[in-house]
């Protein structure tokens, strides 16, 4: 072909603004300060179900040797430690999935953002009893639950790893492990979030 009929070259692709050093720092911050956040929300749900075991063994009125005792607490512990160890490894292994695409229920409020790769958003209840009220029937059961016994079911599904749940500004949000029972439950039975949770821009 003719020189002087040729194409003119093409523009050069263009590329994103770089980051500026402060810019970097700023989200190394938001992604560390998050990481800690996970840590403690799963630690302080282990925790508390620890705590509930060790009083439900103490509890029972049925005579027991200090042996047999000793065994129950002891299995109580060795529960809440695998309980920590699958909730570290899922934690680990779900921030390497950071392009997989949710099914959410409600938009990614732009304050928990950082939580993305948690799972589907299904938005946020007013308390963690509110949340396993609505997920008692994951466990197939239906009345007669305490609030006490509400928050259980919500804490032991976040062990479980079915769901993942953080308190943020008044509100329990909820991200459900996709196919699991109980996110296909949040999927079509939760509460609108917007009456229960701060107005935010969605995430972008």
């Amino acid at each position: 072909m003719d020189a002087h009929f040729a194409s003119p070259p093409a523009p050069p692709a263009s590329r994103p603004p770089a980051r500026s050093g402060q810019e970097f720092l700023a989200a190394s911050t938001v992604r560390r300060a998050a990481r800690l956040a996970e840590i403690r929300r799963d630690e302080e749900l282990v925790a508390e179900a620890l705590v509930d075991a060790l009083r439900r063994v103490i509890a029972v009125k049925t005579p027991r040797t200090p042996e047999q005792i000793r065994a129950e607490l002891d299995a109580a512990v060795r529960r809440s430690d695998e309980a920590q160890r699958a909730l570290n490894v899922a934690r680990i292994s779900l921030r390497a999935r950071r392009n997989t695409l949710y099914a959410d229920s409600a938009p990614l409020p732009a304050s928990i953002a950082a939580y993305r790769h948690r799972g589907n958003y299904r938005g946020a209840f007013g308390s963690m009893s509110e949340l396993g009220n609505c997920l008692r029937s994951a466990l197939g059961i239906v009345s007669g639950l305490t609030i006490a016994d509400r928050t259980a079911i919500a804490r032991n599904l976040h062990l479980h790893g079915d769901i993942w749940t953080l308190e943020h500004q008044g509100a329990v949000h909820v991200f459900g492990r996709p196919g699991s029972g109980a996110d296909l439950i949040l999927a079509s039975e939760r509460p609108a979030p917007d009456a229960l949770a701060p107005r935010e821009a969605p995430a972008s």
